[in-house]
Protein backbone atom coordinates (compact mmCIF):
# COMPACT_ATOMS: atom_id res chain seq x y z
CA UNK A 1 0.00 0.00 0.00
CA UNK A 2 1.72 3.19 -1.07
CA UNK A 3 1.59 6.24 1.14
CA UNK A 4 0.05 9.36 -0.35
CA UNK A 5 1.58 12.76 0.21
CA UNK A 6 0.70 14.80 -2.86
CA UNK A 7 -1.99 14.73 -5.54
CA UNK A 8 -0.97 13.57 -8.99
CA UNK A 9 -1.50 16.95 -10.77
CA UNK A 10 1.31 19.47 -10.36
CA UNK A 11 3.62 16.98 -8.62
CA UNK A 12 6.78 18.94 -9.46
CA UNK A 13 5.65 22.11 -7.72
CA UNK A 14 4.45 20.18 -4.71
CA UNK A 15 7.74 18.32 -4.37
CA UNK A 16 9.52 21.67 -4.37
CA UNK A 17 7.28 22.84 -1.56
CA UNK A 18 8.06 19.71 0.43
CA UNK A 19 11.79 20.39 0.07
CA UNK A 20 11.29 23.99 1.24
CA UNK A 21 9.28 22.79 4.21
CA UNK A 22 11.99 20.33 5.23
CA UNK A 23 14.58 23.05 4.99
CA UNK A 24 12.67 24.95 7.65
CA UNK A 25 14.06 28.46 8.02
CA UNK A 26 16.55 28.28 5.18
CA UNK A 27 14.78 31.25 3.53
CA UNK A 28 13.55 33.36 6.50
CA UNK A 29 13.29 36.58 4.50
CA UNK A 30 10.35 35.10 2.54
CA UNK A 31 8.58 33.43 5.46
CA UNK A 32 6.02 34.58 7.97
CA UNK A 33 4.88 33.04 11.24
CA UNK A 34 1.15 33.06 10.48
CA UNK A 35 -0.01 29.42 10.49
CA UNK A 36 -0.70 28.02 7.03
CA UNK A 37 -4.39 27.42 7.79
CA UNK A 38 -4.92 31.03 8.91
CA UNK A 39 -2.87 32.52 6.09
CA UNK A 40 -4.98 30.51 3.63
CA UNK A 41 -8.27 31.61 5.21
CA UNK A 42 -7.43 35.32 5.19
CA UNK A 43 -5.38 35.67 2.01
CA UNK A 44 -6.01 32.86 -0.49
CA UNK A 45 -9.07 33.18 -2.71
CA UNK A 46 -10.59 29.86 -3.84
CA UNK A 47 -10.18 29.20 -7.56
CA UNK A 48 -13.37 28.84 -9.59
CA UNK A 49 -14.95 25.76 -11.06
CA UNK A 50 -16.14 26.25 -14.65
CA UNK A 51 -19.83 25.58 -15.30
CA UNK A 52 -20.29 25.30 -19.07
CA UNK A 53 -23.85 25.28 -20.40
CA UNK A 54 -24.05 24.01 -23.99
CA UNK A 55 -27.15 24.67 -26.07
CA UNK A 56 -28.20 25.24 -29.67
CA UNK A 57 -30.25 28.33 -30.41
CA UNK A 58 -32.77 29.86 -27.99
CA UNK A 59 -33.59 28.06 -24.74
CA UNK A 60 -37.11 27.41 -23.54
CA UNK A 61 -38.50 29.86 -21.01
CA UNK A 62 -37.90 27.42 -18.13
CA UNK A 63 -34.35 26.68 -19.27
CA UNK A 64 -33.58 30.38 -19.70
CA UNK A 65 -34.87 31.09 -16.19
CA UNK A 66 -32.66 28.35 -14.78
CA UNK A 67 -29.55 29.60 -16.58
CA UNK A 68 -30.25 33.18 -15.56
CA UNK A 69 -30.62 32.10 -11.93
CA UNK A 70 -27.28 30.33 -12.17
CA UNK A 71 -25.61 33.47 -13.54
CA UNK A 72 -27.17 35.56 -10.76
CA UNK A 73 -25.73 33.23 -8.12
CA UNK A 74 -22.27 33.11 -9.72
CA UNK A 75 -22.08 36.90 -10.07
CA UNK A 76 -22.86 37.68 -6.45
CA UNK A 77 -20.27 39.89 -4.75
CA UNK A 78 -21.56 39.76 -1.18
CA UNK A 79 -23.10 37.16 1.08
CA UNK A 80 -22.87 33.45 0.27
CA UNK A 81 -20.77 33.31 -2.90
CA UNK A 82 -19.78 30.11 -4.75
CA UNK A 83 -16.39 29.85 -6.43
CA UNK A 84 -17.75 29.26 -9.93
CA UNK A 85 -17.63 30.83 -13.37
CA UNK A 86 -20.63 30.23 -15.64
CA UNK A 87 -20.35 30.21 -19.41
CA UNK A 88 -23.09 29.53 -21.93
CA UNK A 89 -22.03 28.13 -25.29
CA UNK A 90 -24.39 28.33 -28.26
CA UNK A 91 -23.27 25.68 -30.72
CA UNK A 92 -24.90 27.61 -33.56
CA UNK A 93 -22.56 30.57 -33.03
CA UNK A 94 -19.10 29.16 -33.81
CA UNK A 95 -17.88 28.49 -30.25
CA UNK A 96 -14.19 28.55 -29.35
CA UNK A 97 -12.27 25.53 -30.58
CA UNK A 98 -11.48 24.19 -27.09
CA UNK A 99 -15.11 24.46 -26.05
CA UNK A 100 -16.25 22.68 -29.20
CA UNK A 101 -13.66 19.92 -28.73
CA UNK A 102 -14.85 19.37 -25.17
CA UNK A 103 -18.45 19.07 -26.33
CA UNK A 104 -17.51 16.63 -29.08
CA UNK A 105 -15.99 14.38 -26.40
CA UNK A 106 -19.35 14.05 -24.62
CA UNK A 107 -21.26 10.78 -24.85
CA UNK A 108 -24.79 11.20 -26.23
CA UNK A 109 -25.31 14.76 -24.95
CA UNK A 110 -28.90 15.95 -24.70
CA UNK A 111 -29.10 19.73 -24.99
CA UNK A 112 -29.00 21.84 -22.94
CA UNK A 113 -25.94 20.05 -21.54
CA UNK A 114 -23.87 20.93 -18.46
CA UNK A 115 -20.14 20.29 -18.08
CA UNK A 116 -18.42 21.16 -14.79
CA UNK A 117 -14.64 21.49 -14.82
CA UNK A 118 -12.22 21.56 -11.89
CA UNK A 119 -10.13 24.73 -11.32
CA UNK A 120 -7.62 25.16 -14.12
CA UNK A 121 -4.57 25.12 -11.86
CA UNK A 122 -5.47 21.62 -10.65
CA UNK A 123 -4.63 20.22 -14.11
CA UNK A 124 -7.34 17.57 -13.80
CA UNK A 125 -8.18 16.22 -17.25
CA UNK A 126 -11.64 14.78 -16.54
CA UNK A 127 -14.76 16.77 -15.67
CA UNK A 128 -16.48 16.78 -12.31
CA UNK A 129 -19.89 16.44 -13.94
CA UNK A 130 -21.23 15.88 -17.44
CA UNK A 131 -24.98 15.62 -17.95
CA UNK A 132 -28.26 17.36 -18.72
CA UNK A 133 -28.85 20.83 -17.29
CA UNK A 134 -30.90 19.99 -14.21
CA UNK A 135 -31.97 22.20 -11.30
CA UNK A 136 -31.57 19.50 -8.67
CA UNK A 137 -28.06 18.63 -9.87
CA UNK A 138 -27.11 22.31 -9.68
CA UNK A 139 -28.43 22.57 -6.14
CA UNK A 140 -26.39 19.56 -4.99
CA UNK A 141 -23.38 20.82 -6.94
CA UNK A 142 -23.35 24.20 -5.20
CA UNK A 143 -24.60 23.20 -1.77
CA UNK A 144 -24.55 20.33 0.70
CA UNK A 145 -24.88 19.94 4.47
CA UNK A 146 -21.27 18.82 4.87
CA UNK A 147 -19.89 21.87 3.08
CA UNK A 148 -22.05 24.21 5.16
CA UNK A 149 -20.74 22.54 8.30
CA UNK A 150 -17.20 22.76 6.95
CA UNK A 151 -17.50 26.52 6.40
CA UNK A 152 -19.12 27.04 9.80
CA UNK A 153 -16.31 25.27 11.66
CA UNK A 154 -13.53 27.00 9.75
CA UNK A 155 -15.06 30.42 10.36
CA UNK A 156 -15.20 29.57 14.06
CA UNK A 157 -11.42 29.21 13.95
CA UNK A 158 -10.81 25.49 13.53
CA UNK A 159 -7.45 24.71 11.93
CA UNK A 160 -8.75 22.04 9.56
CA UNK A 161 -11.74 19.79 9.02
CA UNK A 162 -10.87 16.26 7.96
CA UNK A 163 -13.43 14.93 5.46
CA UNK A 164 -13.61 11.16 5.93
CA UNK A 165 -15.10 9.05 3.13
CA UNK A 166 -16.37 5.67 4.29
CA UNK A 167 -15.31 2.51 2.49
CA UNK A 168 -18.73 0.92 3.00
CA UNK A 169 -17.48 -1.62 5.55
CA UNK A 170 -19.11 -0.21 8.69
CA UNK A 171 -16.97 -2.09 11.18
CA UNK A 172 -13.76 -1.15 9.42
CA UNK A 173 -14.84 2.47 9.00
CA UNK A 174 -15.93 2.86 12.64
CA UNK A 175 -12.57 1.57 13.86
CA UNK A 176 -10.61 3.70 11.41
CA UNK A 177 -12.36 6.96 12.21
CA UNK A 178 -12.33 6.29 15.97
CA UNK A 179 -8.56 5.91 15.77
CA UNK A 180 -8.17 9.06 13.64
CA UNK A 181 -10.36 11.10 16.00
CA UNK A 182 -8.28 10.03 18.98
CA UNK A 183 -4.97 10.64 17.25
CA UNK A 184 -5.99 14.09 16.02
CA UNK A 185 -6.90 15.04 19.60
CA UNK A 186 -3.51 13.78 20.75
CA UNK A 187 -1.67 15.70 18.02
CA UNK A 188 -3.47 18.99 18.65
CA UNK A 189 -2.57 18.78 22.37
CA UNK A 190 1.09 18.22 21.62
CA UNK A 191 1.53 20.79 18.86
CA UNK A 192 1.92 24.54 19.36
CA UNK A 193 1.10 27.43 17.07
CA UNK A 194 3.97 29.51 15.63
CA UNK A 195 4.79 32.59 17.72
CA UNK A 196 3.65 35.75 15.96
CA UNK A 197 5.97 38.75 15.89
CA UNK A 198 5.38 42.46 15.36
CA UNK A 199 6.28 42.17 11.69
CA UNK A 200 3.58 43.28 9.23
CA UNK A 201 3.86 39.81 7.67
CA UNK A 202 2.66 38.31 10.94
CA UNK A 203 -0.45 40.48 11.18
CA UNK A 204 -3.79 38.70 11.42
CA UNK A 205 -6.43 40.23 9.17
CA UNK A 206 -9.56 39.20 11.07
CA UNK A 207 -10.92 38.71 14.57
CA UNK A 208 -11.61 35.01 14.05
CA UNK A 209 -10.18 33.19 17.06
CA UNK A 210 -6.73 31.75 16.36
CA UNK A 211 -6.64 28.25 17.81
CA UNK A 212 -5.24 24.82 17.15
CA UNK A 213 -8.17 22.49 16.65
CA UNK A 214 -9.02 19.66 14.28
CA UNK A 215 -12.36 17.98 13.68
CA UNK A 216 -13.85 15.35 11.37
CA UNK A 217 -16.89 15.12 9.09
CA UNK A 218 -17.81 11.64 7.94
CA UNK A 219 -19.17 11.10 4.42
CA UNK A 220 -21.02 8.08 3.11
CA UNK A 221 -20.69 7.18 -0.57
CA UNK A 222 -24.40 6.30 -0.53
CA UNK A 223 -25.64 9.66 0.80
CA UNK A 224 -27.50 11.40 -2.08
CA UNK A 225 -27.04 14.83 -0.45
CA UNK A 226 -23.25 14.44 -0.58
CA UNK A 227 -22.80 12.43 -3.77
CA UNK A 228 -21.31 15.32 -5.74
CA UNK A 229 -18.98 16.32 -2.89
CA UNK A 230 -17.73 12.72 -2.64
CA UNK A 231 -17.31 12.61 -6.42
CA UNK A 232 -15.49 15.97 -6.29
CA UNK A 233 -13.00 14.64 -3.73
CA UNK A 234 -12.42 11.26 -5.35
CA UNK A 235 -11.89 12.95 -8.73
CA UNK A 236 -8.91 14.94 -7.46
CA UNK A 237 -6.58 11.99 -8.10
CA UNK A 238 -6.75 9.53 -10.96
CA UNK A 239 -7.22 6.26 -9.08
CA UNK A 240 -9.20 7.25 -5.99
CA UNK A 241 -12.69 6.48 -7.30
CA UNK A 242 -11.77 2.80 -7.72
CA UNK A 243 -10.36 2.45 -4.20
CA UNK A 244 -12.73 0.71 -1.77
CA UNK A 245 -10.94 1.83 1.36
CA UNK A 246 -11.43 4.61 3.89
CA UNK A 247 -10.11 7.90 2.49
CA UNK A 248 -9.55 11.18 4.31
CA UNK A 249 -8.92 14.71 2.98
CA UNK A 250 -7.78 17.47 5.36
CA UNK A 251 -9.50 20.73 4.37
CA UNK A 252 -8.53 24.22 5.56
CA UNK A 253 -8.59 27.85 4.43
CA UNK A 254 -11.56 28.59 2.18
CA UNK A 255 -12.16 24.96 1.30
CA UNK A 256 -8.67 23.91 0.17
CA UNK A 257 -8.44 20.09 0.21
CA UNK A 258 -5.00 18.57 0.66
CA UNK A 259 -3.80 15.26 -0.77
CA UNK A 260 -5.73 12.12 0.14
CA UNK A 261 -4.66 9.65 2.81
CA UNK A 262 -5.92 6.19 1.85
CA UNK A 263 -6.36 2.94 3.77
CA UNK A 264 -3.13 2.01 5.57
CA UNK A 265 -1.80 5.44 4.60
CA UNK A 266 -4.02 6.84 7.36
CA UNK A 267 -1.31 6.32 9.97
CA UNK A 268 0.54 8.25 12.65
CA UNK A 269 3.41 9.40 10.45
CA UNK A 270 1.23 10.74 7.62
CA UNK A 271 -1.39 12.33 9.87
CA UNK A 272 1.25 14.05 11.99
CA UNK A 273 3.19 15.30 8.96
CA UNK A 274 -0.01 16.68 7.43
CA UNK A 275 -1.06 18.35 10.70
CA UNK A 276 2.34 19.98 11.08
CA UNK A 277 2.11 21.42 7.57
CA UNK A 278 -1.36 22.88 8.22
CA UNK A 279 -0.46 24.38 11.59
CA UNK A 280 3.13 25.35 10.81
CA UNK A 281 4.37 28.79 9.83
CA UNK A 282 3.58 29.74 6.23
CA UNK A 283 6.92 29.32 4.44
CA UNK A 284 5.57 29.84 0.95
CA UNK A 285 3.01 32.63 0.70
CA UNK A 286 2.09 32.02 -2.95
CA UNK A 287 -0.95 29.78 -3.07
CA UNK A 288 0.00 28.19 -6.40
CA UNK A 289 3.21 26.84 -4.86
CA UNK A 290 1.29 24.99 -2.13
CA UNK A 291 -0.43 21.61 -2.38
CA UNK A 292 -4.19 21.18 -2.55
CA UNK A 293 -7.26 21.58 -4.75
CA UNK A 294 -10.11 23.97 -3.94
CA UNK A 295 -13.52 22.49 -3.24
CA UNK A 296 -16.60 24.10 -4.71
CA UNK A 297 -18.09 25.79 -1.65
CA UNK A 298 -20.83 28.41 -1.34
CA UNK A 299 -20.05 30.40 1.80
CA UNK A 300 -19.89 33.94 3.15
CA UNK A 301 -16.15 33.93 3.81
CA UNK A 302 -15.78 37.72 3.78
CA UNK A 303 -18.73 38.25 6.10
CA UNK A 304 -17.40 35.64 8.50
CA UNK A 305 -13.95 37.24 8.62
CA UNK A 306 -15.25 40.78 9.14
CA UNK A 307 -17.88 39.90 11.72
CA UNK A 308 -20.64 40.90 9.31
CA UNK A 309 -21.97 37.45 8.54
CA UNK A 310 -25.71 37.88 7.97
CA UNK A 311 -27.72 35.72 10.34
CA UNK A 312 -30.53 35.22 7.87
CA UNK A 313 -29.04 35.90 4.42
CA UNK A 314 -30.90 35.58 1.18
CA UNK A 315 -30.78 31.95 0.20
CA UNK A 316 -28.89 32.07 -3.12
CA UNK A 317 -30.03 28.69 -4.42
CA UNK A 318 -33.77 29.04 -3.85
CA UNK A 319 -34.37 30.18 -7.43
CA UNK A 320 -32.96 26.95 -8.81
CA UNK A 321 -35.48 24.56 -7.31
CA UNK A 322 -39.05 25.79 -7.32
CA UNK A 323 -40.92 24.08 -4.52
CA UNK A 324 -37.79 22.36 -3.20
CA UNK A 325 -36.72 22.65 0.41
CA UNK A 326 -34.52 25.70 0.87
CA UNK A 327 -30.94 25.01 1.95
CA UNK A 328 -29.62 26.33 5.24
CA UNK A 329 -27.92 29.72 5.45
CA UNK A 330 -24.24 29.18 4.79
CA UNK A 331 -21.92 29.07 7.76
CA UNK A 332 -24.79 29.72 10.19
CA UNK A 333 -26.60 26.41 10.45
CA UNK A 334 -28.08 27.30 13.85
CA UNK A 335 -29.90 30.26 12.31
CA UNK A 336 -31.79 28.21 9.74
CA UNK A 337 -35.56 28.29 9.44
CA UNK A 338 -38.00 25.48 8.68
CA UNK A 339 -40.67 27.46 6.83
CA UNK A 340 -42.99 27.94 9.78
CA UNK A 341 -42.63 31.73 9.60
CA UNK A 342 -44.19 31.79 6.14
CA UNK A 343 -47.05 29.59 7.39
CA UNK A 344 -47.82 32.08 10.17
CA UNK A 345 -48.04 34.97 7.73
CA UNK A 346 -50.22 32.89 5.43
CA UNK A 347 -52.62 32.14 8.29
CA UNK A 348 -52.74 35.79 9.31
CA UNK A 349 -53.60 36.81 5.75
CA UNK A 350 -56.41 34.23 5.61
CA UNK A 351 -57.86 35.48 8.92
CA UNK A 352 -57.62 39.10 7.78
CA UNK A 353 -59.31 38.23 4.50
CA UNK A 354 -62.17 36.46 6.28
CA UNK A 355 -62.61 39.40 8.61
CA UNK A 356 -62.78 41.79 5.66
CA UNK A 357 -65.47 39.67 3.98
CA UNK A 358 -67.54 39.64 7.20
CA UNK A 359 -67.22 43.41 7.47
CA UNK A 360 -68.33 43.93 3.85
CA UNK A 361 -71.29 41.56 4.29
CA UNK A 362 -72.35 43.35 7.47
CA UNK A 363 -72.16 46.74 5.78
CA UNK A 364 -74.36 45.54 2.92
CA UNK A 365 -76.98 44.20 5.34
CA UNK A 366 -77.06 47.48 7.26
CA UNK A 367 -77.42 49.52 4.05
CA UNK A 368 -80.31 47.34 2.83
CA UNK A 369 -82.16 47.75 6.11
CA UNK A 370 -81.84 51.54 5.84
Amino acid sequence: MRRRYFPLPGRGKLFSLCVLTLLGNAMPSFACNVPVFRYALERWQPEPYQLLVYHRGPLTEAEETLVRSLFDIAERTTGAVPNVLVERIDLDKNPAEKRLELFQMQKSPKLPWLVVRYPQSANIAHSLYEGPLDAEVLRRLLDSPARRELARRILEGQSAVWLCIDSGDNEKDDANWAWLDGYLKKVQKEMVLPELTGSPKDALLSDVKLKLEFSMVRLSRQNPDEDILVQMLLGMEEDLAARKEPIVFPVFGRGLALYALVGKGINEANVEQTAHFIVGACKCEAKKENPGVDLLVTADWEGGLTGKLTKNPELPLAALTAGAQNPLPYGRGSDSTDGRGSDVWRNLLVIAGCGLLVLIAGTIVVLKRK
